[in-house]
């Protein structure tokens, strides 16, 4: 009889362990179905990025056409600039 418990007990023990690993396989299974619903955000996500990217490149070809067309003037404002954070750099240091 001693044998017949030690049997039952090892399968007692062999069984917790197997619902054990069926309910964390369990846990795992909703934990994808949950990031699995939220796809929809990513999506969304992506999306709007993609918006943002071409309104960028668009705003980039709009400011390279216009400095193509009068580069005397941008050519001033980029001295001014360039001037202006010299001189703040320096009042900065000091």
């Amino acid at each position: 009889m001693s044998r017949y418990s030690q049997r039952e007990s090892e399968n007692d023990d062999q069984f917790n362990l197997l619902a054990n690993k069926l309910s964390t396989l369990r846990s795992i299974t909703e934990d994808i179905n949950n990031h699995a619903s939220h796809t929809d955000v990513m999506d969304s996500l992506s999306n709007n990025f993609d918006s943002m990217l071409k309104s960028v490149k668009n705003s980039g070809m709009r400011l390279t056409r216009s400095m193509n067309m009068g580069t005397g003037v941008w050519r001033t404002v980029g001295i001014v600039l360039v001037l202006f954070f010299i001189i703040w750099t320096l009042l900065k240091l000091l």
